[in-house]
C-alpha cells in the first residue's frame, strides 16, 4: 500500500480497500456455506 505525498490514503486507494474488503467477506460467506468453485 501506498501513501500520497501528505500521508494520507487518496480516494483510490479507500476503493481499492473496499472492493478487498468485500471479495474477503464474500470468500467467506462461501466457506461457511456450501463451496461453489470459481
Amino acid at each position: 500500500m501506498h501513501l500520497d505525498d501528505t500521508g494520507r490514503l487518496t480516494p483510490r486507494h479507500t476503493e481499492r480497500l473496499a472492493a478487498l474488503r468485500d471479495e474477503l467477506a464474500e470468500r467467506r460467506g462461501r466457506v461457511g456455506g456450501h463451496r461453489t468453485l470459481a
